[in-house]
Formats: C-alpha cells, sequence, structure tokens
C-alpha cells in the first residue's frame, strides 16, 4: 500500500513538471505587421502564457532577404506588444521578422521556438501593357503564408491620388493577392495601402506604392459600314460600327486627310456632312477615335490613327446630244472587305420616279445610256452593293437634259455677185442668238441638182460673204441656197434661192452692133422687193465708165450697142450688167448683183482708096489708110515710085502722104498694122495721083 502510493505522487509530479515546463517555452504569437510611412517596420504580437513568471525577455530577429537572420533587439517588458524597428526602409523592399521567448527559472535559462516568420507587405504596380492603358494593376504578398488562423481574412485595398486622401477603393480575400483599378486614369499619379486585420485586434498596414499612372493607349478604331450621298440634299453621310475600346469617347470626322468635325459620344454611328462637295468630286472619308482622356493627357489625349478610308462614288456624264445619248462614269467603292458585288443604276426621266435601268459588274465603272429623247431631262443614281454584306453606297444625283436646239429666226440669202473671173459672192443674213455649228454654201447649174462648195463658221457678227472661186460665171449662171446646220451637223433650215446674173452677147462687123442679153436674177422677189431695174456697163479700150451705159426695165434683157461712132478703138466692148434691189425688203437690205464680163471684139478693118487729087481743094488731098477698131502697137506706111524710089514713109497712123512734088501717076503703097503679139495686117497695092 505504502509503495502504492509512492508511485501515484511520483506520477502526479511527473506530470506536473511535464506541463510547467512546456508552459514556460511558449513564444509569443506574432500577429501583425506594419510599414510605418518613414519605412519603419512595427511588429505587433500576444504575449506567451507565463504561469511561473519565468518569462525573461523578448528577442527579435530581422532579415532583410528572408535568409540570414541576426537579432535586432530585446525586449524585457512582458507586457510589451509591439516593437518598432528604425531605417529599414521597408517602404521599397520586403523585410522579414520573427520573434522568441527567454525564460529564466532561477535554476536555468531556455528559450522558446521562433515564431513563425512575417513578412512586410509590399504592393507593386506592374508597369507592363495593360498598365499603358491608364488603369493600375496592383499586387502584393502576403504577411505569411498558409493564412493565420487569428487572421480576419480580407484584404482593404485603399488608394490615394495627391493631394486627396486615402480612400478605400476594394476588398480582397486572403489568397488574392492583387487588384485592378477600374477607375481610369489619364495622366495621374497614383498610391496604393494595403491593409489585413486579425482576431487579436491588430492591423498589418503595407508599405505605399505610387506610380504616374498615364494612359497611353489609343483606342481601338471602328469598322466604317459605307460612305453614301443623300441624293435629295447632296450631303455625304458615313456609317459605321462602335469602337471596340471601352474608354471611347468620341469620334473625328476627317475628310481628305483633314478633320471637319468632332463627335462626341462612343455610342455614334452615323454622321452627315451638310457642307459636302460631292455633286463635285469624289470625297474621301475616315474616322479617328478618342478616348476619355482626350483634352487631359496632351492636346489629343490617346487618339487613334485615321482608319481606312471611304470614299463617295462620284458620278459623272458626257452627253451625246447628237447621238441621243449619255455615257455614265463613276469611280470605284473600294475598302469593303469582299469588294463590290455589283453597281445599280436608276434613272428618271422628266421628275418620275427612279427606275433600275441596268446592273453593271463590279469591274466595270461605266455604262452608255441611248434611244433618249431630245427636250427630256434624265437624272441618274449609281448605287454600289457590298459582296458577302448588306452595306450599300449611293452616288450623287446628275441630273442632264437633252436639248432641242432651237432654229434659226431666220437665214437669208441677201444676194449672190460676180466679182471677179469664176467668182461668186454669196452674202448672207443669219440669226446669231441661234446655236449652229456651220453654214453651208450649196451650188446648182439646173436648180434642182446642189452640191456643197463650201461653209462658214458662226460668228457673232449677223452678215458674212463666202466668195466661191469655183464658179464657172464665164458659162453658165449659178443657183445658190445657205443650209444651217445645227451642233450635230444636220441641216435644219434653207436659205431662200438666189441665182447669178449670166450675160451673153454677139458683134456684128456688117452693122457696127453688139447684141448682149442676160437672165433675170431671182432671189430678191421672196422679201418683198424684186429688182428695180438692170445698170448696163461697158468698157472702151479698156476702161469703163463710172456711169452706166443704159439702163433697163426691170423685165428688160436685152440690149443693142451701136458702136459705130467708136471705130478708132481698138475694137473690143467689154459689158457687165448690175441688178439693183427695189425697196421694200422685210430685212431691210437693198442689195445689187453683178453678171459676169462679156467682152465682144469688133474686126479689125484696113481700107485703101485707089486715087486721091491733092490739087488743094481740101477734097480726097491726102492719101493715107483707113483703120478702124485697130490698136496699132506697130505701124509702118511708105509710097514708093513705080521705079522703086521711096517717096514717102512715116510710123504716125494719123500722117498720110500730100504728094506733094509728085508727078501724076500711079504709085505703089506698104502697110504693115501690128496688132497685138501674135496679129499683124500688111497690105500691098497702087495708088493714081490725079490732080
Amino acid at each position: 500500500m505504502q509503495n502504492h502510493i509512492i508511485k501515484v505522487l511520483l506520477l502526479v509530479f511527473v506530470l506536473f513538471t511535464s506541463r510547467y515546463l512546456h508552459a514556460a517555452n511558449d513564444p509569443p504569437s506574432l500577429r501583425c505587421i506594419s510599414v510605418l510611412s518613414n519605412g519603419n517596420v512595427q511588429l505587433t504580437w500576444v504575449v506567451p502564457n507565463d504561469p511561473n513568471g519565468f518569462f525573461d525577455s523578448y528577442h527579435i530577429y530581422y532579415s532583410a532577404n528572408g535568409i540570414s537572420f541576426q537579432e535586432i533587439d530585446s525586449i524585457f517588458s512582458y507586457a510589451t506588444t509591439t516593437f518598432v524597428h528604425s531605417g529599414t526602409n521597408a517602404n521599397t523592399s520586403i523585410r522579414y521578422y520573427y520573434l522568441l521567448t527567454r525564460y529564466d527559472d532561477g535554476t536555468a535559462v531556455s528559450y522558446s521556438s521562433p515564431t513563425d516568420t512575417m513578412q512586410t507587405i509590399l504592393p507593386i504596380v506592374i508597369n507592363t501593357t495593360p498598365f499603358e492603358d491608364g488603369y493600375a494593376n496592383v499586387s502584393w504578398n502576403p504577411i505569411y503564408s498558409p493564412e493565420l488562423s487569428t487572421s480576419l481574412g480580407w484584404y482593404y485595398i485603399y488608394k490615394r491620388i495627391p493631394p486627396g486622401n486615402w480612400t478605400l477603393v476594394d476588398s480582397t480575400q486572403f489568397g488574392n493577392e492583387s487588384y485592378i483599378d477600374d477607375e481610369k486614369v489619364c495622366q495621374d499619379s497614383i498610391y496604393f495601402r494595403i491593409e489585413i486585420g486579425d482576431s487579436a485586434g491588430c492591423v498589418s498596414v503595407s508599405a505605399v506604392t505610387g506610380e504616374l499612372i498615364e494612359d497611353q493607349s489609343a483606342p481601338a478604331n471602328p469598322t466604317i459600314d459605307s460612305v453614301s450621298i443623300d441624293t435629295a440634299t447632296g450631303n455625304a453621310y458615313i456609317s459605321w460600327q462602335t469602337s471596340p475600346s471601352g474608354d471611347t469617347k468620341g469620334y473625328f470626322i476627317i475628310l481628305n486627310g483633314s478633320t471637319i468635325d468632332t463627335l462626341w459620344g462612343a455610342g455614334n454611328t452615323f454622321y452627315i456632312n451638310t457642307n459636302s462637295n460631292s455633286n463635285n468630286q469624289s470625297e474621301q472619308y475616315s474616322l479617328a477615335v478618342f478616348d476619355s482622356c482626350f483634352g487631359v493627357s496632351g492636346p489629343w489625349g490617346n487618339t487613334s490613327a485615321s482608319g481606312i478610308i471611304h470614299n463617295t462614288i462620284y458620278l459623272q456624264a458626257t452627253v451625246g446630244q447628237c447621238d441621243r445619248q449619255v455615257s455614265l462614269s463613276w469611280n470605284a467603292y473600294v475598302q469593303w472587305p469582299q469588294g463590290v458585288e455589283n453597281y445599280l443604276v436608276f434613272s428618271s426621266e422628266n421628275n418620275a420616279p427612279f427606275t433600275l435601268l441596268t446592273t453593271i459588274p463590279a469591274t466595270q465603272t461605266s455604262y452608255a445610256h441611248t434611244g433618249l429623247t431630245p427636250g427630256s431631262s434624265y437624272c441618274y443614281v449609281v448605287r454600289a452593293n457590298e459582296k458577302s454584306g448588306s452595306a450599300t453606297s449611293t452616288s450623287n444625283k446628275l441630273c442632264i437634259t437633252m436639248f432641242v436646239t432651237p432654229p434659226p429666226q431666220f437665214n437669208y440669202l441677201a444676194s449672190v455677185s460676180v466679182e471677179g473671173q469664176n467668182q461668186v459672192e454669196v452674202k448672207c443674213y443669219v440669226d446669231t442668238s441661234a446655236i449652229v455649228s456651220s453654214y453651208n454654201i450649196w451650188r446648182s447649174d439646173d436648180g434642182n441638182n446642189y452640191q456643197k462648195v463650201g461653209n462658214e463658221p458662226p460668228s457673232s457678227n449677223p452678215i458674212f460673204t463666202y466668195v466661191d472661186q469655183t464658179a464657172e460665171t464665164s458659162a453658165k449662171s449659178h443657183y445658190y441656197k445657205v443650209n444651217v446646220a445645227d451642233i450635230c451637223g444636220d441641216e435644219i433650215m434653207s436659205s431662200n434661192v438666189s441665182q447669178t446674173i449670166f450675160l451673153s452677147g454677139s458683134a456684128d462687123n456688117l452693122t457696127l452692133v453688139n447684141t448682149i442679153s442676160w437672165n433675170a436674177y431671182t432671189g430678191w422677189e421672196t422679201v418683198g422687193s424684186g429688182i428695180d431695174y438692170y445698170n448696163i456697163y461697158r468698157s472702151v479700150n479698156g476702161i469703163y465708165d463710172n456711169s452706166p451705159l443704159a439702163t433697163a426695165s426691170s423685165s428688160t434683157f436685152s440690149f443693142v450697142d451701136d458702136v459705130s461712132a467708136e471705130l478708132q478703138t481698138n475694137g473690143e466692148f467689154c459689158y457687165y450688167v448690175e441688178a439693183v434691189e427695189a425697196t421694200g425688203n422685210t430685212y431691210g437690205f437693198q442689195e445689187t448683183s453683178k453678171s459676169n464680163e462679156l467682152c465682144l471684139q469688133m474686126q479689125p478693118v484696113l481700107w485703101m482708096p485707089n486715087v486721091f487729087t491733092p490739087n488743094g481743094d481740101k477734097l480726097n488731098d491726102e492719101f493715107k489708110p483707113v483703120v478702124s477698131f485697130i490698136a496699132s502697137n506697130g505701124y509702118s506706111f511708105a509710097i514708093y515710085s513705080r521705079l522703086g524710089k521711096r517717096m514717102f514713109d512715116t510710123n504716125d497712123p494719123q500722117k498720110g502722104w500730100d504728094g506733094d512734088d509728085a508727078p501724076i501717076g500711079v504709085y505703089v503703097y506698104d502697110v504693115y498694122v501690128q496688132i497685138d503679139e501674135d496679129n499683124a495686117i500688111r497690105r500691098k497695092g497702087s495708088v493714081t495721083l490725079i490732080r
């Protein structure tokens, strides 16, 4: 019995001693670690159990890299639960700590096991591509892993943008040590602080980390569906799909490389250019996108480059008034991903509703519309259809008129007149307000069959003259008319017909008369006037008198001229007839028309007397040749006796032989007259001198 009691007491002693020794070697419970604003580190712990009061001191160990630790201080107050480590600069690097307790029971010194190693929290703002879009990406390390059982389990993220205060912006559970700030920053310095609490009532606070956050990422360009023309207004309009970038704030509208407008609002998908010049040219449109930093970080913020250029369809036309067709052409629509499916050509005649005229393949950008009606107006529109898509682009509306050229109000042939050898002057009075291409001169020999002999271009002068140098005025009369050709070359109007005067005649040497005749001049009778009279002009020895030889009535077409008084001339008589227009011409003209020149030749006559009586009675006292209608270009006259003696000679046609000192008898004469280069008269004979 006594032995049993001793064993029980021994067991109780052993158990008590074991519990006592275990309690005395407990370390403190390290709960929180905070980085102060100056970079110092504050540790917070919960004191260990020390029921017997064997506590001696706390010993604090530190490492800058988590590998090599050194004791940095000892605390001899059991009740102390915090410690600040100065000079550690924990704002830039993670610092590592653990503690242990020293016990002294009076007989021996012992140390507890160390606490778990705890590290300061150092947030890091990741400076990668997402950073450049204006959003801060923050990550940090835990104070301890795995999570302390006493941790409250939630991180609290604080943010501060100077000069503002710290603001709680979010929280996240332990194990998710990262945070993306969803508040976009264009350009600013942002600071972050992380806190996590413990059930002991303390809070672990991270170092403060800040960066200059700057949005350097331009938003993505939208996709343009099409650019098109409002045919009612001529305005260009652009439609597009919104930019996929979430921070898009608006669009720049770019025309031909220059920004013409700013459109605020990411949801805009349509723009109308009310200053469009699309009726006169193809316009090139593109878009640039700006984000919420527009006007904040730099003058343009984050703006995309100009996107893909889309051009309007510019429809043009060449009007063939003469062949009654319109040749349409347009520039191709480009930049649709799959290209153009086809082009639809619509037309409207005289303001009727537009209807589909034809469908043109994508490889063709022209079309000829034929068979148009003169006087009608036509409007055209071309629409491009996207291949494998639903987008369309409409061109400008183009309108033309197939003009009907108004004919001239008048086209009057005022006169035709022979103005030289085989030359006829045609004088015409025309309507200069008419749109014409030419005035065509036509000639006929019989008044029925005409041939074109020339033309005159239009001018501002209402009167033009044309000289026909291919006429045969010495052989016949000609009929003339002037036809007006429109801009297509079609003759649309003829003038009145006028006939030239052809003068013919004959010379009668026996009666010494010239007879001339002519045809009536025609053309003036159509305008209320007609012929007043005819003037007859004659030249003698090549010289015309300024005054007419005679005047004939409008119904007289012949004249007999007695030239017996003109024996001493060269025998050539030339004539022309001049028709004089009567008054009353509806156009106010009073013209004249000349005929061709007709020259008649009386044959030369050389007569020699056979007797003369130089007795002073002044009758037949002189012997010389009697010459008629001869113009002498060379002359000689000589008298010889029967024995060959020269009795008289002269080169003067007016001088004769007076027979002085010559006896009565028969004498020989020799006369030579040179008429022209090719003709001469030589006469030899005898004459009897009687007194």
